[in-house]
């Protein structure tokens, strides 16, 4: 009687002890750890540029023509692009405008923290002064000067 108690009790034990291996297992996904750079970045980052609070002065000058000071708030975010993580992740862009007669808008970077999922929000002011004519400033070209951190992609099963 002891014999048959003690092979269940082993039997019982071992069948769970494969049960919660197999739980522990289940549903554990694995990453591929890429590290981003310069090149490889808007494959896993999405970036949006935005203006807000834009403010106009008129100028009349000497010769009659008008002028306008330009100010606004401009703002970057970002998100992720698939089902990917993000770890340590920085980016710093510098700004620029391909419209001409906002070249000299002042303009200076921003730095930006990824959390976990990808997202971030940063902020910048910019100001023109002398603008010949009225108009928002154009959406800025964004160029990555720096990025640290890492992406996480699951691996195909």
């Amino acid at each position: 009687m002891k014999k048959v108690l003690s092979l269940v009790l082993a039997f019982v034990a071992m069948l769970s002890l494969l049960l919660l291996a197999g739980c522990s297992s289940e549903g554990k996904v694995e990453y591929d750890r890429i590290t981003l750079t310069k090149e490889n970045y808007s494959e896993y980052i999405a970036v949006n540029s935005y203006y807000t609070d834009l403010q106009a002065q008129s100028k009349s000058a000497a010769s009659g023509n008008a002028s306008y000071d330009i100010a606004a708030v401009g703002h970057i975010e970002t998100s992720k692009r698939g089902d990917v993580l993000f770890e340590g992740v920085s980016i710093s862009f510098s700004m620029s405008f391909s419209v001409v007669i906002f070249n000299h808008l002042g303009l200076g970077g921003c730095d930006l923290e990824l959390d976990l999922q990808g997202k971030s929000h940063g902020s910048f002011r910019c100001y023109a002064s002398d603008i010949s004519i009225f108009s928002p400033p154009p959406q800025p070209t964004l160029t990555v000067t720096k990025i640290t951190g890492t992406v996480l992609v699951p691996k195909e099963a």
